[in-house]
């Protein structure tokens, strides 16, 4: 199809009409014709220490730009504050930035690191923004910088927002912090991503207040390596009493959870509208006790998609037997269930 001769068949609308379903730079490099009607539209690009400044005062009031995904590497502070400008682009609406090496603050947070992330959330000025994805992982950005990117509740039009923010030195306090984007206006789906920071049981009842956003349809958190246990295992599960929740996606991997957190996360089969759920269980300290009680899901009348990670605990055949009837759920279509590494024999396993 994409010859000359075949793409000229095509009008310009037509291609801006598939460029912006795809969302992709590629479409615009198979002819002169597509490089025409789309070049800029939908960009990915990467960015040095050497480029940054440049390319972002190109691309600040370029009304053609859509979407952008760029990627950073070594960026001093004053790179990252560069970035900020993209709020000026009239037509963003979504945009994905990696950084990579750079160091946005010292542990705990400097006036650096805060002064770093203070920049990227400005981009809630930015007036077209339903999509933002930061990357930011091992920057220590500390408490102080995600209290910046907290800021980013207020964008107005922001629909998506993921938040890759693990290795920061992150405690409680973040957590306190981040559970205040519950308040953005149109928010539906959430990812915050903070594996291997030093956030305890406070900080989950901090975090289970997300499911107060009030048009919060997506939600996932990962919490891996943090210093979790059963108490924080138990606000979690909390999040059943959001009204929107359709999707949940929580990673508690190891650490400390065992049988009465499994038994508090069972509760989430009474969260009214899930149809999506999965838990990351693996490495704790959970029994046939916790398997028994997860096996409960199987009364969840909407539940359609269902993923357990249960690797590397303490279950047996026995629990792993009461697991089987999830099977049973009423509407399930897509069930993940790992159990390895545990003590589970060929009878269990069959």
């Amino acid at each position: 199809f994409f010859s000359h001769s075949m793409a000229s068949q095509l009008s310009w609308d037509e291609w801006r009409c598939v460029a912006n379903f795809v969302q992709s730079a590629a479409l615009s490099h198979v002819c002169h014709t597509t490089w025409q009607a789309l070049q800029r539209r939908h960009l990915s690009w990467y960015a040095g220490p050497s480029s940054v400044t440049r390319m972002t005062a190109l691309l600040q009031g370029d009304p053609a730009v859509q979407t952008l995904s760029l990627t950073c590497k070594d960026l001093p502070d004053e790179g990252v504050c560069d970035l900020a400008r993209l709020k000026d682009a009239p037509r963003l609406s979504k945009l994905t930035l990696v950084l990579e090496g750079s160091l946005l603050g010292d542990r705990g947070g400097t006036l650096a690191g805060a002064r770093g992330a203070a920049a990227l959330a400005n981009l809630q000025f930015a007036p077209s923004l339903t999509d933002l994805t930061l990357m930011l992982p091992n920057h220590q950005l500390g408490d102080a910088g995600t209290r910046e990117l907290a800021a980013l509740k207020a964008a107005p039009a922001l629909t998506t927002l993921t938040l890759g923010l693990e290795g920061n030195h992150i405690s409680d306090a973040g957590a306190h912090a981040l559970a205040a984007l519950h308040d953005a206006p149109a928010l539906t789906a959430l990812a915050l991503d903070l594996p291997h920071n030093s956030i305890r049981d406070a900080g989950c009842r901090a975090l289970a207040r997300l499911g107060c956003a009030p048009a919060l349809a997506r939600l996932r958190l990962s919490l891996g390596g943090n210093r979790i246990g059963n108490a924080g295992a138990q606000a979690l599960a909390m999040l059943r009493d959001s009204p929107s929740l359709t999707a949940l996606s929580l990673d508690l991997e190891g650490y400390q959870i065992g049988d009465s957190g499994a038994r508090a996360l069972a509760t989430l089969k009474g969260t009214p509208a899930l149809t999506a759920l999965s838990l990351g269980l693996g490495g704790n300290q959970i029994g046939d006790r916790g398997a028994r009680a997860l096996a409960a899901f199987q009364d969840m009348p909407l539940l359609a998609n269902l993923t357990l990670g249960l690797m590397g605990n303490q279950i047996t055949d026995s629990g792993a037997r009461a697991l089987t009837s999830l099977k049973e759920a009423p509407v399930l279509h897509t069930l993940a269930l790992d159990l390895g590494g545990n003590e589970v024999e060929d009878t269990g396993a069959r």
